[in-house]
């Protein structure tokens, strides 16, 4: 455990809701219910005074000890925002009430109208992913400043020349264009849109605002758009904000800094000037991601323009025109019944601001189909996040920048980077605890903490007993900013599997930071000054299952003298890593806690193989219940023919395609019986075909054929015998030794039946089934003895006696059949 001592990291988390509710004796704690039904108009206080949106509750004055309730089943397109702090004793709480999955944030929006789709040939299919409200006309740019700029109009174009009589190259003028002015309403959209261009040299205009004419009121807040570079080349830009009032007076302007002259002077040229309002919809920066038939198709493929789209579910985001090229044989919402856009956006955001977010708890809430984090706390202190659910996370671009790239993006030149976490800790914070979470299918990495900023730190965190599969990485910790310290960080108890096999892994371009990286833990904790600070990182009793490329991906000081890392410590960890054939030139070596593997040295990284065994006995070890998680396996064995033959042989015969050298065990278990197979025979031959003959002479082994209705079945296994791949079946065995004789029906009274028979068995089973059904007899009564007496039942009914084993299963064939009418 880490030093997390927060109240609530010593209790279990099934205390909790106890824990808040002994709380509230503290203070007048309020509980805020949210749901699909609701009405923002409502108090919000009672589950049928229900609020309706995210919004709502992002702009209420939320107060420690509060607890805000999302109904279970409903879902929210919408970002939840947390500004406001509790306290040690009055945490907020964000969760779940009433029955059903849990609430649903998703960071997407839906694309499954097939009039939303339109075509334009080549199979390409765009979709327009903001609609606008109305365009506001007549805007002109009026000039504010310095007497040495000149402003001429020709209608919605003009040109600005600024100049410097000395013939400095540079002007530390201020110089302001503003749009005139038009009204807003608040929480719209409200979007600038222009082209310009240069007559010579370049100009940056750093700043882009929202207010009033005389720039005493801000009147937005700024929502996307990056620094305008300008230069020779007409080029289309623009930025949007969120109106926070309802005002007739604002305006948009382009604050112009230290403007670089060419020999004193400038011209900037501005067309096609205006300004479109649109309703309650977030700013679309980028798309990261397209999910179809929620996940069952996989994922659409990004491409970084448009020339690169060529192939079925292929596609690129025209950010310039707020469209989606998709390449689709046929309309995609024909299609696919489900079409996800997953956009930029954080699903849900903690982010300090002057002083630090505190005492937070997230608990119950599930998250899906974000172009960037999940959720990503940042500034903050004291949270915790349990029992939560996220997928289907990342893939968006993380700068605006705009560069051309070659559609073979394993090329050299650079390609834009991609992102997105499960859950983001983002530079200065302390005492988080993630703890209870389910997270797959994400770009980068399941949980990241994230130092990258000079004299940050984090410390203090827990991450215990999560089940993270399918990412990129599946726990990535780095730490490279000047001064910056991580300490205090503990990865225990938790599931990790199947990393790099997520949606995202195919789609990295392969170079750089967007390396295929296939690898359960990844640590970058070298700085650029090369000297780390990063202390007490505790990664220990965790289970490792399946990496695409490396288990452990650590960049990280060693001691020369014991190879063991300098700033963190591994402990009782176990790693399984299945391979079909074994890696070449491999050497045993072993970890840093001491575990033994094979691994390969590849472009300077170590690639681990490891082959680890027994998955039930880590079951066991860990105390931990690891399904469904637990369940990865190799295909099982093909083109598998059988023949088991009935009765009184022996003989079971197969064969089967599989892979020279392999091993491969004959697995059984009874018709009638939930359980697993067990085996009962391994290492089957060495070559391509088998065949088992039970009890022959000359057979590889003595299968033991079990009297009774068997299934057998076949599976590849490792050195050390433990199955690695699925079952494949191979038939049914049908052993009966001979049934009891002189079934018969001694006495009849009511609904009772008497009967006795002639054996010598151990134990007998009462069958019968209706008069006339085909269906196979149902036992209802068992006895060690020859006779018995049992309840009949209304009408005609055919009954049998049979001979069972210990476990009630039937063994011999049946006797002779009386029918009794009742």
């Amino acid at each position: 455990m880490g030093n997390t001592k927060w109240i609530f990291k010593v209790l279990a988390m099934g205390s909790v809701l106890m824990a808040c509710s002994l709380f509230s004796i503290t203070a007048r704690a309020t509980d805020y219910y949210v749901s699909n039904a609701g009405d923002d108009g409502h108090s919000g206080t009672d589950a049928s005074q229900a609020w309706k949106t995210v919004e709502k509750v992002n702009n209420s004055n939320i107060q420690p000890g509060d607890t805000v309730h999302f109904k279970c089943g409903d879902t929210w397109r919408e970002q939840i925002r947390v500004i406001r702090s509790g306290t040690s004793v009055n945490p907020i709480k964000y969760t779940s009430y009433g029955m059903g999955a849990k609430p649903l944030f998703l960071g997407s929006f839906s694309a499954n109208d097939p009039s939303s789709w339109k075509y334009m040939g080549g199979n390409i299919w765009s979709l327009n992913v903001m609609t606008t409200n109305k365009t506001l006309s007549n805007m002109s740019l009026n000039l504010s400043g310095e007497s040495n700029a000149t402003l001429t109009q020709n209608g919605l174009d003009c040109n600005l020349q600024i100049t410097n009589s000395g013939g400095a190259n540079d002007t530390a003028n201020s110089i302001r264009l503003s749009t005139s002015k038009f009204s807003i309403q608040k929480n719209k959209y409200y979007v600038i849109k222009f082209t310009a261009s240069t007559q010579a040299g370049t100009c940056t205009i750093p700043s882009i605002e929202m207010r009033n004419e005389s720039g005493s009121y801000y009147y937005g807040k700024f929502q996307k758009g990056s620094t305008l570079n300008i230069d020779t080349t007409a080029k289309n830009y623009k930025a949007y904000f969120k109106a926070i009032d309802t005002k007739d007076d604002a305006v948009i302007s382009l604050n112009l800094g230290k403007i670089p002259l060419v020999n004193g002077s400038l011209t900037l040229n501005f067309s096609n000037i205006k300004v479109e309002e649109y309703n309650d919809l977030v700013p679309i920066k980028d798309v990261g991601n397209i999910i179809l038939n929620n996940g069952d198709e996989n994922c659409a493929v990004k491409k970084e323009k448009a020339e690169c789209v060529s192939q079925q579910n292929e596609f690129w985001y025209d950010d310039a025109n707020d469209n989606i090229n998709f390449y689709s044989v046929g309309n995609p919402a024909d299609k696919y019944q489900s079409i996800e856009i997953a956009i930029i956006n954080n699903i849900l955001e903690q982010w300090g601001s002057d002083v630090s977010v505190k005492y937070i708890i997230y608990d119950g809430l599930a998250f899906k189909y974000g172009g960037a984090h999940a959720m990503q706390i940042s500034k903050s202190i004291h949270t915790v996040i349990q029992n939560c659910d996220i997928s289907y996370i990342g893939g968006g671009y993380i700068f605006d920048g705009k560069n051309e790239y070659p559609c073979d993006t394993t090329a050299n030149p650079p390609v834009k980077e991609r992102y997105g976490n499960g859950i983001d800790i983002w530079n200065s914070d302390a005492n988080i605890t993630i703890s209870g979470c389910n997270i797959s299918q994400i770009y980068d990495s399941g949980l990241a903490l994230e130092l990258f900023d000079a004299n940050k730190s984090q410390s203090n965190v827990d991450l215990e007993e999560n089940k993270i599969s399918n990412c990129e990485m599946s726990f990535e910790f780095i730490n490279e900013g000047s001064g910056a310290c991580l300490t205090g960080i503990t990865f225990q108890n938790n599931t990790c599997r199947d990393a790099g096999f997520g949606w995202g892994h195919n789609q990295r371009p392969g170079v750089g930071r967007q390396m295929k990286r296939g690898a359960h833990l990844t640590g970058e904790l070298i700085p650029p000054s090369g000297t780390t600070n990063t202390t007490n990182v505790s990664i220990s009793n965790n289970i490792f299952i399946n990496a695409s490329e490396e288990c452990i991906n650590m960049f990280a000081p060693v001691d020369s003298s014991t190879g063991k890392y300098t700033c963190l410590s591994m402990n009782n960890n176990k790693y399984y890593q299945p391979y079909s054939v074994q890696p070449p030139n491999y050497v045993i070596n072993q970890t840093p806690d001491g575990v033994k593997f094979a691994y390969l040295k590849n472009i300077g990284n170590w690639k681990y193989w490891y082959n680890a065994g027994d998955q039930n006995a880590y079951v066991s070890a860990m105390g931990v219940d690891l399904n469904p998680i637990f369940n990865y396996y190799l295909p099982a064995p093909t083109n598998v023919t059988a023949q088991c033959n009935n009765y009184n042989s022996l003989d079971v015969n197969f064969t089967w395609t599989g892979d020279v050298g392999e091993r491969y065990a004959l697995y059984k278990k009874h018709r009638e019986s939930g359980a697993s197979p067990e085996m009962i025979a391994v290492n089957l031959g060495s070559g391509d075909q088998y065949q088992i003959t039970g009890g022959a002479a000359g057979g590889q082994q003595v299968i033991p054929i079990c009297d009774g209705a068997y299934e057998y079945y076949v599976a590849r296994v490792d050195s050390f015998n433990n199955r690695i791949s699925d079952f494949k079946t191979l038939c049914l065995s049908i052993k009966y030794i001979l049934g009891p004789t002189n079934f018969t029906l001694t006495g009849s009274s009511d609904l009772n039946c008497d009967f006795s028979w002639t054996g010598a068995g151990q134990r007998y089973g009462i069958f019968r089934k209706p008069t006339g059904s085909t269906n196979a007899p149902v036992k209802i009564a068992e006895t060690t003895d020859t006779n018995i007496t049992v309840h009949g039942a209304v009408g005609s009914y055919d009954y049998y006696v049979a001979e069972i084993d210990s476990s009630g299963y039937q063994i011999s064939s049946n006797s002779n059949q009386i029918t009794v009418v009742k």
